[in-house]
């Protein structure tokens, strides 16, 4: 059982947007030491989901690993804001029973058994609830996966060993054998045995093993698979065939499908300059919980994966994506534009009520105010454009002229225009739960808009 400090949520009492991530499993890790380029994909991943989805669940026995633990100290926020939900085994007392998972990364970290003691404490002390499962309830599950995979002559898998493995029938009916018997309980168990093949294969089985572990994973913890899991992820493309074009923009990877077929539709729609995926880092984690209470409240999260289930749903029509085989790569390539397209015909029927709601009442009275400052001389203070973002954002006409003639105000005084500048940047980004209305029916349109405003908050120099 759980500490009583713990509060526990069955997977059963789930519900809304969710996902299981995949993101801190150990095989990402595998490099010494781990790359700042790989590092900052695995929290851009986290925040897209963060952002997207109300609940993301993960293996709790993944956050004892050294180098998670590392990312964990440098970004508090995620376990204690509370924005991952570990799944944690119940005939485990405390994360520290994970510590034998991680035996040989603690090793090779030069961890000292105060340093593991304290990282489990650092673990305990921010974690406030947690998903209670049994090991029961995935171990002939993913063993059945895995031997699925073997046994079929027409899976990848089985092509692989044999074609670039050098593996033969008789070796393929061994291992069958060997992991028929093999204890899964614990997750270090297929590791250990994949150790023991000969070397040349042991990716193609690390990857085969990882992907149906985490299928199986996303079931337990009753969570939708999202684009990590499903047939059309990196995971299933990259892991199940090793094909390099799945490492390009073009996969549906939960990154690409928030920044290209949303955030970059939205923004062609309304007119708005793209700017790149680096905006996503650039919102800070301690950030991410009220932002992700404003995107539930408002819709945002309900809205945007009811598009991305909705297709999902239509092009597996027909193909039995839990087999996770016979994928056709070329067709995950061409489905970013489908899901892009989507994107934009529900996106163009929100853009009226995001003009009407959002900007149209606010014009006619910035063009009033800046016409009456042009005749001050007032063309070169650059708040002006500043304010000009910030009209939209204010609730009332009173507001937004009270802005607009601080302007005045501020023209002789370049110093205090700066600072008014860095105020009201400051201003919008706090302002963000107020922002959102969530009678607009411009949903996904306005989240959009103030995700980016917040973003050029944190990167313009304060």
């Amino acid at each position: 059982m759980a500490p009583t400090k713990y509060t526990e949520r069955p997977a059963q009492s789930l519900s809304g947007p969710r996902v299981y991530s995949t993101d801190f499993h150990p095989s990402h890790f595998a490099a010494k030491p781990l790359s700042a380029g790989l590092e900052l994909a695995i929290l851009r991943s986290l925040k897209v989901k963060f952002l997207t989805k109300g609940t993301v669940t993960i293996n709790g026995g993944h956050l004892l690993h050294p180098s998670v633990v590392g990312i964990l100290r440098q970004n508090e926020s995620i376990l204690s804001d509370g924005l991952l939900l570990p799944a944690r085994r119940e005939d485990k007392a405390t994360f520290g029973d994970y510590a034998d998972d991680h035996a040989q990364q603690i090793r090779e970290a030069g961890w000292s058994d105060v340093d593991l003691k304290t990282a489990v404490s650092f673990i305990e002390d921010r974690v406030k609830e947690i998903l209670p499962w049994r090991v029961e309830q995935a171990v002939d599950a993913f063993r059945q996966r895995l031997l699925e995979g073997f046994q079929n002559p027409h899976s990848q898998i089985h092509r692989t060993l044999l074609r670039d493995g050098g593996l033969t029938e008789a070796d393929l009916v061994r291992m069958i054998d060997e992991i028929g018997k093999l204890d899964l309980r614990e997750d270090h168990s297929m590791e250990r045995y994949i150790e023991q093949q000969p070397s040349h294969v042991q990716n193609f089985l690390r990857r085969y093993s990882h992907a149906c572990y985490h299928v199986v994973g996303t079931t337990v913890v009753n969570c939708e698979t999202g684009t990590d899991l499903a047939a059309l992820s990196e995971v299933r493309i990259n892991d199940l065939t090793g094909n390099a074009a799945s490492r390009s923009d073009e996969v549906l990877s939960d990154v690409n499908i928030f920044h290209r077929c949303c955030f970059a539709m939205a923004m062609q729609i309304v007119n708005e300059a793209m700017v790149p995926v680096t905006f996503i880092d650039a919102i800070p984690f301690e950030k991410i919980a009220s932002i992700r209470r404003a995107l539930q409240d408002q819709g945002f999260q309900k809205k945007y994966d009811e598009i991305v289930s909705d297709f999902l749903s239509r092009i597996a029509a027909g193909n039995d994506f839990k087999s996770m085989e016979a994928w056709d790569i070329n067709r995950t390539v061409r489905l970013v534009d489908e899901l892009a397209m989507d994107f934009r015909r529900y996106l163009e029927s929100e853009v009226v009520n995001y003009k009407t709601a959002s900007q149209k009442a606010h014009e006619s009275e910035a063009v009033w105010s800046f016409a009456e400052t042009a005749k001050s001389g007032l063309h070169m203070v650059p708040v002006i454009s500043e304010l000009i973002a910030g009209v939209e954002m204010v609730k009332s006409y009173a507001a937004g002229i009270k802005h607009l003639r601080a302007a005045v105000l501020l023209r002789d005084d370049p110093k205090a225009a700066a600072e008014h500048v860095k105020h009201e940047r400051a201003r919008r980004a706090e302002d963000f739960l107020q922002v959102l209305d969530p009678s607009n029916k411009a949903t996904i349109l306005d989240a959009l808009r103030e995700l980016r405003r917040i973003a050029a908050h944190e990167i313009a120099p304060h």
